[in-house]
């Protein structure tokens, strides 16, 4: 880390924490009989697939061809950090995505509750299991869990939880809707586990220390229990609160009563506790409450709970608006804290989010905001564990959205206060989106929200600047007004706080600036701080940013990276951080001393030294320049020290800090060479090869001294010289910022040994950096099942890439050559494209299909492209028009055979004579995995009545020869009443005409059905537009009508309705595959073809949608329906003639005909001449199959003398004396060919083994 020597003071704290269990945890070898809570790690083992296919829920899908990741995952790494393309980097995880893992669950868990709980999927999750949706859930930020208690198998069997993860733009889940001045990113980006409990569980707790004092506590517990058995329990609450050592403390019980199938929330309060240890930001002491329920004696569930105790408040005024935590005065000094790292966006271990936290703590801030957003629970945990005070807030950014937006921002709301309000180092909620003009009536309803769910804390809801006097912050519905950027002296309002402060709006922040800008900087932090301190009526505030951070709005110009942190990207420190370092006084963490400046050419006059010194004595090349006190921002606890006058000389900067007159600390500063060679340095030199693991290497480019070149802007490259493969995260030639970049490494699973990376530079000494990967031995891993698969993964119907989807593989647009930029466009497909002119560029599609379609703009400085089809002959389209049209097809690669290819397209540096430029633009393709070539394509001069033909009703249909349509003609009309006919055989049709800025609207049926409209309208004329399409009709002859309506758009200038060309299609219906359909029959078991042969005959159906029924035993109502439907299901009379057949079930029919006197195949059990029983669920034998099928043949009039000795199977005595004449004929038949060498004739008679019988004979009767 960069900051190792500042983070020791952590490291007790660490060891200490280390000894408290994990809330609501109990783990235990999955494999185990299992008694209480287990919570297994799910984050190991996933398959991911980049392509959103139609059926990637399917328990039975052939995944083998995903991509084995573990999450957290991102949906793809971005190729930059920064640059004015960025937007194409954002556009890039804007997809969706399938996520797949394959798991078996011991008997053990037969019984049990079982759910999964995600951390965080972003943005909406769609969460299968064995093929059935059972959670959608949208938003980014928040966990939620999902129920499979009665969907997963607990038998070994494989179990599929699929989730489809849609990462493109969602305008009615917050934060979006608007602009947003952060990344979401995409993917499963947090952790994932498996929780099992017993039905009877505890949900969710929330423990309060009501009354709190430095010398007495109560701690409340208030828990919600589920009983989700049949029948209502009783049962006994026990909740014991631990100290940090494990040492029971206290402990209370009661007993209650649990109603079946409901959610109970009891209260459980112990005993007054004598002088509790509070928590503080300087002492974060935790305890635990384990909260039981209890039989007797035997523990039903367990759920751990970490909480602290302490008691705060926001003085309100007048002149004391100031924090006060266990009663102590405390000032915040925040930051704000945006969740992300470079190219990955979100998805990290958690011990980096941790390592966030320790940075923050490590530099004296004793709160942070998690902006804008819930931020991982990980982070979270540790601002408990290290004591940072934590303002929270929903998801949300300058905007307000619909009824819909709305409620799904409660629901952000209520799954972070329900998550997080067991947390003491959070003090504050964010009811209202920030900076967001929402009305008052939402801002009281979200108040409202938050008090029910926490009445225990205050709420804030953060304004802007420009906010503070006016609009609708007249009203502060919030406990405080927390404003971003105003500093009064006497607050409207109190509490005040400022939730941002000091951000860089100009670049200064960047670093690599000049001496003067980078002070600058520090100055606009010190002067905030400096404002706090001298300021009582103020609670202080949150520095704008911990962190430089991508963002989609770019307002600072400065390459969609916003440099307002005081680390940066990578995690570098920037001078400004040891503006806060210094704070810390020097007895509690150490001396300090700091020199800001550079101390090169561009160096000021003025040198900055930060340090919680007394004095300073500053030298130049070993002459003393004075010693002086601190003299800058004097209000702050420890003020900067400013050495005015001091000028330049090349050689060395020496400050020597004094306490109390002795010198105890000194830094030096020296002027920097020329880079000569590069150092790398990793966060953590080993890893644990869980396929997640992670860490940050940073690269500095020094001098011949090793001191590092702060404007060394040399271009890096890094790649893996050698040892075990691991996942190298690095863009490719970045450039030094400030001297420094950095690269992420990620282990594989199961990879282990050591990863050597080389970094090279051009002119530079490379470095190379060794990550040692041990194994990852885990006993509470979800069990991992291999699928057996084979239904093969189906894309769309149409299958639409956007040009945003980057990348080599399959599904993506590859863009070769230097000329290609990336922007947006309203009229484009997702509002965006890409572009080049520069001859020899090109972009590649690699796709599986039988027909791509590509699109883009037209326009007139377009050229001509080249386009290719694996390889082979180019096909040449001018891309050239006089006004720019956008999304327009260029072109159709027809039919193709099965398989993968490749589209090529091409800049060919040539154009037509009136285009301006060589430009090839790239919009969309179109994949179709199932195309059928038209069965007809009709030209609209084929004219006449008869089939295939278009007929013109009316005197007034003109026709244009248009070089721009196809055939290079057209019709029209704009009589009111005129129509077309055209008669055509197929399954579909689609019609394709000009748009144009007079023409009007037309009404197109079908079969003289419903009208639909099409507007034909279009401010610019385009043509060869697909105006209606007839969707899938029943095969068989038809009729369109296409009729001039007179009507028009409002901005239309005339009526005109145009023909160019139909197409006419006919598709056969594709043969269903049972292994595709059912779930218990897979691609070469010994009864598929059987089972196949009597579905496609509609004889057995299955006895679900999802199951056939394999290993099921057949019983007597199903055979008499296999009969009755190979009689070709003759139509029958009820008869009371069973005590057990009633109508209307789905036999009945099947057994009045079976039964019958005129057939008599099956019978009924014999009743002393009374109505007597059918029988219809009870099984059949093998023996009584056989004799009621002996029956069904001499009914048809078959054959049946055929007759063999049964003596020649070792159990052929066994058959019964009703059975021996049927079962010879069988095996003379060989419908009965032995099971393991015996007939067993009294045995059951499994659905599988009568569907090969019933083959068999239907076979040789035809």
């Amino acid at each position: 880390m960069k900051v190792k020597r500042f983070l020791c003071m952590l490291l007790c704290m660490v060891l200490a924490f280390s000894l408290v269990p994990e809330v609501g945890v109990l783990t235990v070898d999955a494999g185990t009989e299992v008694q209480e809570r287990v919570i297994l790690d799910f984050d190991t083992d996933w398959l991911y697939s980049s392509v959103d296919y139609e059926n990637g829920q399917e328990a039975k899908l052939d995944d083998s061809g995903f991509e084995k990741v573990s999450v957290p995952h991102a949906n793809t790494i971005l190729d930059t950090h920064k640059g004015n393309q960025f937007p194409n980097e954002i556009a890039s995880y804007r997809f969706v995505s399938w996520y797949r893992r394959h798991f078996k669950l011991p008997e053990a868990y037969t019984g049990r509750k079982i759910q999964v709980e995600f951390e965080g999927v972003a943005t909406v999750a769609d969460v299968y299991l064995n093929g059935k949706l059972l959670v959608n859930h949208e938003g980014a930020y928040t966990g939620f869990t999902v129920d499979i208690t009665d969907d997963v198998y607990t038998d070994g069997r494989d179990n599929v939880l699929a989730v489809r993860v849609d990462s493109e733009k969602q305008t009615e889940i917050p934060p979006e809707g608007g602009v947003v001045d952060y990344c979401l990113f995409g993917g499963i980006v947090r952790d994932v586990s498996m929780i099992i409990t017993d039905p009877v569980h505890i949900e969710r707790t929330f423990v309060t220390t009501p009354g709190l004092t430095n010398d007495r506590a109560v701690v409340n517990t208030q828990v919600d229990i589920r009983n989700d058995r049949d029948t209502d329990q009783t049962y006994t609450v026990e909740t014991t609160v631990l100290d940090m050592d494990g040492h029971k403390v206290t402990a209370v019980s009661k007993d209650e009563m649990f109603p079946a199938g409901e959610e109970t929330t009891i209260e459980v309060e112990t005993n007054q506790i004598v002088n509790p240890h509070l928590w503080s930001v300087d002492d974060p002491y935790l305890y635990t409450v384990v909260t039981e329920i209890k039989d007797g004696n035997t523990k039903i569930d367990t759920y751990q709970t970490t909480f602290g105790m302490r008691y705060f408040e926001f003085k309100t005024g007048p002149e004391d608006g100031s924090f006060y935590l266990n009663g102590e005065k405390l000032e915040i000094i925040g930051i704000n804290r945006h969740e992300q790292w470079p190219w990955i966006g979100r998805a990290v271990p958690d011990k980096l989010q941790q390592q966030d936290a320790d940075l923050i703590k490590a530099n004296g801030i004793n709160a942070v905001r998690c902006s804008h957003y819930p931020q991982d629970p990980s982070f979270l945990d540790r601002c408990d564990e290290i004591g940072l005070l934590v303002f929270a807030e929903p998801p949300g950014w300058q905007h307000i959205g619909d009824d819909e937006w709305k409620e799904n921002f409660k629901t952000n709301l209520e799954e972070l206060i329900l998550r997080d309000r067991n947390h003491p180092s959070i003090i504050s909620w964010s009811p209202r989106p920030n900076e967001s003009h929402a009305s008052l009536a939402f801002n009281e309803e979200c108040e409202a929200l938050a008090k029910e769910l926490d009445p225990t804390r205050p709420t804030h809801g953060v304004r802007m600047e420009f906010d503070y006097e006016g609009g609708d912050n007249q009203t502060v519905v919030n406990d405080i007004l927390t404003v971003n950027y105003v500093y009064p002296e006497n607050p409207r309002y109190i509490p005040y706080i400022v939730t941002e402060h000091s951000n860089d709006w100009g670049g200064d922040g960047m670093p690599g600036v000049s001496d003067t800008r980078a002070l600058k900087f520090v100055d606009s932090f010190a002067e905030v701080l400096d404002y706090f301190y001298r300021n009582d009526k103020v609670a202080g505030g949150f520095g704008w940013s911990m962190f430089d951070y991508n963002n989609e709005v770019n307002y600072t110009k400065t390459g969609h990276v916003f440099y307002s942190g005081l680390y940066d990207l990578f995690r570098h420190e920037k001078p400004v951080a040891y503006l806060y370092r210094t704070q810390q006084d020097p007895d509690v963490s150490e001396p300090m001393v700091y020199i800001a400046n550079n101390w090169t050419q561009d160096t000021a006059n003025s040198i900055y030294i930060m340090s919680n010194c007394d004095e300073i004595e500053l030298f130049v090349n070993g002459v003393s320049k004075g010693k002086i006190q601190p003299n800058k921002y004097l209000s702050l606890p420890h003020p900067i020290f400013e050495f005015t006058n001091i000028s330049y000389e090349a050689g060395e900067l020496k400050a020597v800090g004094y306490i109390k007159g002795s010198a105890v600390e000194e830094t030096v500063r020296t002027t920097p060479g020329e880079p000569v060679r590069l150092i790398a340095e990793a966060d953590y030199d080993t890893l644990t090869a869980d396929g997640t693991d992670m860490t940050s290497v940073s690269v500095s480019a020094v001098d011949s001294n090793g001191n590092v070149v702060p404007f060394a802007a040399n271009r890096i490259n890094v790649v893996q010289k050698s040892g075990i493969e691991a996942t190298l995260i690095a863009e490719n030639n970045v450039e030094l910022e400030g001297g420094k970049t950095a690269f992420l490494v990620q282990t594989k699973r199961d990879q282990t040994g050591t990863a050597e990376f080389e970094i090279t530079s051009e002119g530079l000494e490379s470095a190379v950096c060794s990550i040692r990967i041990e194994p990852f031995a885990s006993d509470n891993l979800v069990p991992v099942s291999e699928g057996s698969g084979s239904v093969k993964p189906e894309l769309p119907e149409i299958y639409v890439i956007n040009d945003s989807r980057r990348g080599s593989g399959l599904y993506n647009f590859d863009y070769r050559g230097f000329g290609w930029e990336y922007g947006s466009e309203r009229t484009a497909y997702q509002e965006d494209n890409h572009w080049t002119e520069v001859a020899g560029d090109f972009c590649q599609i690699r796709f599986v299909g039988q027909n791509i379609k590509y699109y883009g703009a037209k326009a007139p400085a377009h050229g001509i492209a080249g386009f290719s089809i694996d390889g082979g002959e180019e096909v040449l389209v001018d891309c050239y028009a006089v006004s720019r049209v956008g999304t327009e097809l260029l072109f159709d690669s027809g039919a193709l055979s099965s398989g993968e290819h490749v589209l090529k397209v091409r800049v060919t540096g040539q154009k037509n004579d009136r285009a301006s430029g060589y430009y090839l633009n790239a919009d969309k393709v179109e994949i179709d995995s199932d195309y059928v070539a038209p069965k007809a394509v009709v030209n609209d001069n084929d004219r006449g009545s008869q089939e295939l033909k278009i007929e013109y009703v009316g005197e007034n249909w003109g026709y244009t020869l248009d070089s721009e349509c196809y055939m290079e003609d057209n019709s029209w009309s704009k009589t009111v009443g005129e129509y077309i006919l055209f008669p055509f055989t197929g399954t579909s049709l689609k019609y394709y005409a000009t748009k144009a800025p007079n023409h009007g609207i037309a009404a197109f049926s079908i079969d003289d059905g419903p009208e639909q409209m099409v507007d034909y309208y279009q401010a610019n004329r385009q043509s060869q537009l697909l105006l209606y399409d007839s969707g899938t009709l029943e095969a068989g002859h038809h009729v369109l009508k296409v009729r001039v309506t007179g009507e028009k758009n409002p901005a239309s200038s005339d009526v005109y309705v145009t023909a160019d060309r139909i197409e006419v299609y006919e598709q056969l219906e594709a043969k269903k595959l049972v292994r595709d359909i059912f779930k218990d029959v897979n691609a070469g078991d010994w009864f598929e073809e059987s089972v196949q042969y009597l579905y496609d005959r509609g004889i057995m159906t299955g006895m679900d949608a999802d199951y056939f029924g394999s290993a099921v035993p057949l019983n007597r109502a199903q055979f008499a329906t296999i009969l009755y439907r190979m009689e070709g299901e003759p139509e029958t009379i009820y008869q009371d003639r069973f005590l057990d057949v009633e109508e209307n079930q789905f036999y009945t029919d099947a057994v009045m005909w079976a039964s019958s006197e005129a057939v008599g195949v099956i019978k009924g059990y014999e009743s002393d001449g009374e109505k007597g029983r059918f029988g219809p669920a009870d099984k059949m034998t093998r023996e009584q199959l056989v004799t009621m099928l002996y029956r069904y043949a001499k009914y048809k009039k078959y054959d049946t003398t055929g007759s063999d000795l049964l003596e020649k199977y070792p159990d052929g005595d066994s058959v019964s004396a009703f059975a021996r004449e049927a079962m010879s004929w069988a095996v003379a038949e060989q419908l009965v060919t032995g099971d393991q060498g015996l007939i067993n004739p009294q045995g059951d008679t499994l659905r599988v083994t009568c569907a090969a019988i019933i083959q068999r004979f239907l076979e040789s009767h035809n």
